[in-house]
């Protein structure tokens, strides 16, 4: 029998080792190129040094402050960049005082007629006659007044002289009262530039009569 028969099964035990041993090879291959890339990337990212402050967190408006300082910011200020005054209420306008004409102390309504306590029949004309030393100025005229319990009445305005230089005003009598009896009346003086007389004359009672 020949002494190298056994050589080939001894060979084949190796190659039976070989890959046995060989994925543990390979696994340990891949361990140690895991731990050195894992080694690199630690290196290129270094931890910050124990001296370094911690980053403090800066706090922020909230979003609704912010639109609302934005909003006030663009309305305030013009394209020049001054900022605008709040608008102010204008304080409400005074009354003008009007001057009033300045009278002679002298100077009065005389009234001629009808004499005071006259009686007239409420079918009869009534006039009324008076005058005044001044011409009448544009804004001047002549109030016929009946004065009564509730205040004074106006039924009469002459705005101009119509009796030669003096003034008479005419109506029938029953249009001064509705069921006759005694009239109380007067002239003033007025102005459209004031609802106060510049004069007034003395009053003068009638006494208008019915038929019945």
């Amino acid at each position: 029998m020949d002494e190298s028969s056994p050589t080939p099964r001894r060979l084949s035990k190796r190659k039976r080792a070989a890959f046995t041993i060989m994925p543990f090879l390979l696994l340990l291959l891949c361990l140690a190129g895991l731990n050195l890339w894992a080694r690199s990337i630690v290196q290129s990212n270094p931890s910050p040094t124990s001296g370094a402050e911690p980053a403090t967190a800066v706090p922020t408006e909230a979003p609704a402050m912010q639109s609302v300082a934005t909003e006030t910011t663009t309305s305030d200020t013009l394209n020049t960049g001054v900022p605008t005054l709040a608008a102010t209420a204008a304080p409400p306008p005074t009354a003008t005082a009007i001057p009033q004409p300045t009278l002679p102390a002298t100077a009065t309504i005389t009234l001629l007629g009808p004499p005071d306590q006259s009686r007239v029949m409420a079918e009869d004309s009534l006039t009324v006659y008076w005058t005044w030393p001044l011409p009448l100025a544009e804004d001047q005229y002549f109030g016929v007044y009946l004065q009564e319990e509730s205040g004074d009445t106006r039924v009469g305005r002459l705005e101009a002289a119509n009796f030669g230089a003096g003034y008479r005003w005419q109506t029938q009598a029953q249009y001064l009262t509705d069921d006759g009896g005694e009239v109380s009346y007067l002239i003033k003086l007025e102005t459209i530039l004031s609802d106060t007389p510049l004069i007034t004359s003395e009053p003068r009672t009638l006494f208008v009569l019915t038929s019945q």
